[in-house]
């Protein structure tokens, strides 16, 4: 006998949000309740629904969309990014949840919550705010907007790419570049910028900043990468690959000789290779 089938009094009883008003008519005999929730919401529910041991109905779909909501999106209130100061959430459809937020200069502002996560908003639109400029420079999808975003993202979000080599370093995009791309834009036009080049530090212990970075092609990027074997002869420090190019050694002879055989940089790099097959030899 299945439970519907069964005859209970639930009038008056709670079942997690809900209060069984009355019993409803039978739908293909199943009994039917009419039930309303914390919220004020009324709705119908099947008797098997509210007695379930395994998934009971304990609320109405509106408070069990919210439930989900809250599970998923951690509540940022009262929290600081930057300047801002999270008041209050403002639930305005269930996919981006935005925050009322006051920046430290006063203003109110309503931000997309993952906006402030990711570092993209820190201050207000007096102060700088990132999205001010972003919906009207018109230039999301040019190669150089790419190059901007994908250099905050390998510094502030832990699952981008190569993020362990840079972010978690404890490199940063400095403040006026983080939440200004035209900042960035204005120092890339006026600093050689143009779509063979790529971004490159200076210092590889620096930071994303005017002072410490440059444009140059992906081959010279290539050289300066802190896994690349330098070698120094006669005041001079090369990468294999320079070296190669320097001497017309190829890069696995020179490697080598110094890794395999143990020759010294200067044997390596200034012996003929018509000794190539003797080169086992101390």
């Amino acid at each position: 006998m299945g439970m519907s089938s069964i005859v209970y009094e639930l009038a008056g009883k709670r079942y997690g949000k809900l209060e069984v008003i009355k019993r409803l008519e039978k739908i293909n005999h199943r009994s039917r309740w009419l039930v309303k929730c914390e919220c004020g919401t009324e709705f119908a529910v099947l008797q098997s629904g509210l007695l379930s041991k395994k998934k009971p109905t304990s609320m109405c779909r509106t408070c069990a969309r919210k439930l989900v909501g809250e599970k998923v999106i951690k509540d940022l209130t009262g929290q600081k990014f930057g300047k801002w100061t999270v008041i209050k959430r403002v639930r305005e459809n269930e996919k981006r949840v935005r925050y009322l937020c006051k920046c430290e200069c006063g203003a109110e502002h309503i931000v997309i919550g993952t906006t402030l996560t990711s570092g993209e908003s820190t201050k207000c639109k007096k102060c700088g705010y990132k999205y001010a400029i972003h919906y009207t420079h018109n230039m999301c999808n040019t190669r150089l907007y790419h190059i901007w975003e994908n250099m905050k993202k390998r510094c502030n979000k832990e699952t981008a790419t190569g993020y362990k080599y840079y972010g978690g370093k404890g490199i940063e995009v400095c403040e006026d570049w983080q939440t200004d791309f035209m900042n960035f834009y204005n120092w890339a036009m006026t600093h050689g910028y143009s779509d063979n080049l790529t971004i490159d530090r200076i210092d590889v212990n620096g930071n994303y900043e005017p002072s410490n970075c440059r444009w140059i092609t992906i081959s010279e990027q290539q050289n300066n990468k802190t896994v690349n074997h330098i070698l120094t002869y006669k005041g001079e420090a090369h990468t294999i690959k320079q070296w190669s190019n320097i001497t017309g050694l190829s890069q696995s002879v020179i490697l080598g000789r110094i890794n395999r055989y143990g020759w010294t940089v200067e044997r390596a790099l200034t012996e003929p290779l018509h000794k190539e097959y003797s080169h086992h030899r101390k």
